[in-house]
């Protein structure tokens, strides 16, 4: 289920995952699903024109 990204996505995911990652105990980011997640919105952010990649 692909869903086009908006800002206020964007910035729902991205408030979340800071939620998420101050309640983690775990400090293996790099293999963190919350980690991949952000990675994949910023990816579709990016694509959709909401954030600059410069």
């Amino acid at each position: 289920m692909s869903k086009t990204m908006t800002q206020q996505s964007y910035d729902k995911i991205l408030e979340a995952a800071k939620i998420l990652c101050e309640y983690c105990e775990n400090n293996a980011c790099e293999n963190c699903q919350v980690t991949r997640l952000t990675d994949d919105a910023y990816l579709d952010a990016t694509e959709e024109g909401i954030i600059d990649d410069a």
